[in-house]
């Protein structure tokens, strides 16, 4: 048995209401896959050299990623820890929400994820299926290239606390992808609501609640940061930096007068650079749009590099921004961002729709492959 939806019948909609994604935990992954719920692998931005190599230290300096896929009870496990309420219809990883998302921007990719629903929460859970990703030639250095520019563009804590060897020796630092701090969010799109982790790969500025000399685990959802902002009124915070309350004022939600992390998160980017006449371009910035879009993260620089692998430019952009630089070039074909958020927003409730008609428990695949389709597959 199994259910279609398909891209060409999307009906046409106003975009959908979505609220801020606002941080309710974060955690750090050690290079052994350990999570540990502190952080230890926060980072922060510093621009790099221009004109770094991207190639420096490879291969002997670079430790290729080990970890694959995590289970999506890894951040069950993180929200349990910290005793963090996960009332939501769906949970699952930003990456697979994204690959949801921007599908119809790839009509030739193929990809599988898998779902069940929790029979006492009612809570869908996504993770990742079988890997069906062909590889291409140099792909293992192209990787290399953007773990490295992340190297080389951050740094262990605030400029001004960081020694001058921090700064002038990130070049030689070894590139550990499976280091990682991460992020879980919970937010809506139209009528879902979901929590939805992913990895951060540094602050623009400073995370709200850490300091340099801050006690690990000390989160701004932490019991000590929430008392000493008990009396703090909303107004007192840039427009920019407060929780947007969803329309039915959820009690579960985070406190609205403690500040978001999540506009003050910025994602790491490289590029070939190329004109945004061209299609390619166009696609990929809005595919990096919705990367950050969906996890709140508020800034996005871009490394286009050269086909060597050197650093050509270093672009600053605002995530908010990204859509409008795109909109002068859009042809009548494109796909823009106002569009794929209605695509996404009737993705979720057929999603919905159809697991709920099912037993709790039961097993789903979710498969596109080419054919301008989802296809949701009942396992029994």
């Amino acid at each position: 048995m199994h259910y279609e939806f398909a891209f060409y019948q999307v009906r046409p909609s106003s975009t959908p209401s979505v609220s801020e994604p606002f941080e309710i935990a974060s955690y750090s992954m050690a290079e052994d896959c350990s999570f540990h719920l502190d952080d230890r692998q926060l980072r922060y931005y510093y621009p790099p050299l221009p004109h770094s190599d991207l190639n420096s230290g490879y291969p002997d300096k670079y430790h290729p990623p080990k970890a694959g896929a995590h289970p999506i009870s890894k951040v069950k496990d993180v929200l349990d820890k910290k005793h963090v309420d996960q009332k939501a219809e769906l949970i699952t990883w930003r990456g697979l929400i994204t690959k949801i998302m921007c599908a119809p921007l790839y009509p030739k990719s193929q990809w599988e994820l898998k779902l069940r629903m929790d029979a006492e929460s009612g809570t869908i859970f996504m993770e990742e299926g079988e890997s069906s990703e062909t590889t291409y030639e140099n792909q293992d250095r192209m990787c290399y290239w953007g773990y490295k520019f992340e190297v080389i563009s951050t740094l262990p804590t605030i400029w001004d606390a960081c020694s001058r060897s921090d700064i002038e020796e990130r070049d030689n630092q070894p590139v550990i992808p499976d280091e990682q701090y991460c992020s879980i969010v919970k937010y809506h799109i139209g009528r879902t609501r979901l929590i939805l982790a992913g990895e951060v790969d540094c602050v623009w500025d400073s995370k709200p609640g850490v300091t340099p000399d801050s006690d690990v685990d000390s989160k701004v959802n932490d019991d000590s940061l929430k008392s000493q902002t008990e009396g703090q009124q909303e107004e007192n915070l840039p427009a920019s930096k407060r929780r947007k309350m969803d329309d039915d004022n959820d009690s579960t939600d985070p406190s609205p007068t403690v500040e978001n992390p999540s506009p003050h998160y910025c994602e790491l980017k490289t590029s070939k650079k190329q004109p945004l006449e061209h299609v390619g371009m166009r696609r990929k910035l809005l595919k990096f749009w919705a990367q950050s879009y969906l996890l709140g993260i508020g800034t996005i620089v871009i490394g286009f590099r050269n086909d060597d692998g050197v650093l050509v430019e270093i672009k600053e952009l605002p995530t908010r921004q990204i859509p409008n630089l795109l909109r002068p070039y859009a042809k009548p074909q494109d796909w823009t961002a106002n569009r794929l958020l209605v695509v996404l927003e009737q993705e979720l409730d057929w999603l919905k729709k159809c697991v709920q008609k099912h037993p709790p428990n039961t097993k789903f695949t979710l498969q596109y492959s080419a054919n301008g389709k989802l296809i949701l597959r009942v396992h029994s």
